[in-house]
């Protein structure tokens, strides 16, 4: 609304958070009826392939972060932790989204994704290194991580050979990929 926006803005979501997220925008008081755009939903279920443009598309499939929690959770809840293989032309991205354990990253393994955006926080440096040396990724971008474990991933990235330090890149807010 800020950015005096006009056309629709195109949201997917997994199924079980669509009413999550109308809910969170309403109780935020961004009543989207004031909006000077619609809002469209596009829910999805894991492991289908959406289409969302003629040269972008993606899967989700449903990793482990929120087994621990399993017991509590029904398909109503409004919870899903999925991780994301998009395809965009001649690029396969996979994004982890929250995981809970190293194979959570080889959800696509299938699919050789060449850029992985992975989360930082719940596996370790030498799980990302093996990950790296199994898969051979064009560059793997590292992001969910805290002050202290963002030191931590600085170090052992500048102890990589000079090689690798253009492959393993720590994400910031804001920044900017060419692929």
């Amino acid at each position: 609304k800020q950015q005096k926006r006009t056309k629709p803005l195109k949201i997917f979501c997994h199924k079980n958070l669509v009413n999550v997220l109308k809910s969170f925008l309403n109780n935020s008081f961004v009543f989207t009826q004031k909006a000077t755009f619609s809002l469209e939903f596009f829910p999805f279920v894991h492991d289908e392939k959406i289409t969302v443009t003629k040269h972008i598309e993606f899967t989700s499939k449903q990793n482990t972060h929120l087994d621990k929690y399993q017991k509590y959770l029904s398909s109503e809840s409004g919870f899903a932790s999925s991780s994301f293989l998009f395809k965009m032309g001649s690029k396969k991205i996979f994004y982890s989204g929250d995981i809970s354990c190293y194979d959570d990253l080889f959800l696509f393994k299938e699919d050789e994704p060449n850029i992985i955006i992975s989360e930082a926080a719940h596996i370790t440096w030498e799980q990302i290194l093996d990950y790296y040396n199994l898969t051979k990724p064009d560059v793997i971008y590292l992001t969910h991580y805290s002050d202290e474990l963002e030191k931590k991933l600085n170090k052992k990235i500048f102890a990589l050979p000079k090689l690798l330090h253009k492959k393993i890149i720590l994400a910031e807010d804001g920044q900017y990929f060419q692929w």
